[in-house]
């Protein structure tokens, strides 16, 4: 029988990887070049992230949507937004706007964080979005051009929030995941809890190169899908060196 010492939400998740590995590196390829800090640094920064979605109004059961790339920001909001007990809403930048439009519209997002280069999607279907209050958009500078209301910097954003995980842990069971398909018109979503989200990784192989071995050699990492269920948590569990390719998949520079 195999038992857990802490709970199967994120919080405890993000304390794991940062007790555990707080030097394990995440590298990750962004306009500005390559970008690498650890997994101490990178908990304070879902620290803060959560605390400026809460700050907003941000409550647990509303929907926090992300467009962008593969990145450590992006990483960062898979955590925080599950972390307050809200619904994380991971979008297809492939989807025609017809659709991006509907699929936001049938969730309910609350709020869309998403890449600066990504803007002229998000900014064509922002006159047909019903839910969206606010925008935070990411990019490697404190100061974002868009032409929506309610945009705010991401950087700008977590610069003077502050860290209260202790207290985010008394919602972090709400924590949930909400995917629509990849690739056809969305007509329903399915939603994951944070537990099945935390099992997800054990479904792969444990003996497997990915999860397994990680914790054994820091050497070891994988380009992160934050798009993809419980791709973003396994190798955290285990202390494995992330790489996020940002808009390419090419392991060059981030391993």
């Amino acid at each position: 029988m195999i038992t857990t010492r802490y709970e199967l939400t994120v919080p405890a998740m993000l304390e794991r990887a940062e007790q555990g590995f707080p030097e394990r590196d995440i590298v990750s390829r962004t306009p500005a070049g390559i970008f690498r800090y650890t997994y101490r640094e990178f908990a304070h920064r879902v620290g803060k992230l959560a605390s400026a979605l809460v700050a907003w109004g941000v409550r647990k059961g509303d929907r926090v949507a992300t467009l962008a790339w593969n990145h450590h920001r992006h990483l960062e909001a898979c955590f925080a937004a599950p972390a307050i007990g809200a619904v994380l809403h991971p979008l297809n930048h492939q989807l025609p706007p017809a659709q991006l439009a509907q699929t936001i519209n049938h969730a309910a997002d609350k709020v869309v964080i998403a890449d600066a280069d990504l803007l002229p999607r998000l900014e064509s279907v922002a006159p047909s979005l019903d839910t969206v209050e606010r925008y935070i958009i990411m990019s490697d500078g404190p100061e974002v051009q868009a032409r929506l209301a309610n945009a705010t910097s991401y950087e700008a954003l977590i610069g003077p929030a502050d860290t209260p995980m202790a207290g985010i842990r008394r919602v972090a069971r709400g924590g949930r995941l909400l995917l629509h398909g990849c690739r056809r018109a969305p007509k329903r979503g399915c939603v994951y809890l944070s537990r099945f989200v935390a099992g997800h990784p054990g479904l792969l192989p444990r003996g497997s190169d990915w999860c397994n071995r990680a914790r054994y050699d820091p050497h070891r990492g994988a380009i992160v899908p934050c798009q993809c269920l419980g791709a973003p948590i396994c190798g955290r569990l285990d202390g494995e060196q992330a790489g996020a390719a940002g808009p390419t998949s090419r392991r060059e520079g981030v391993l």
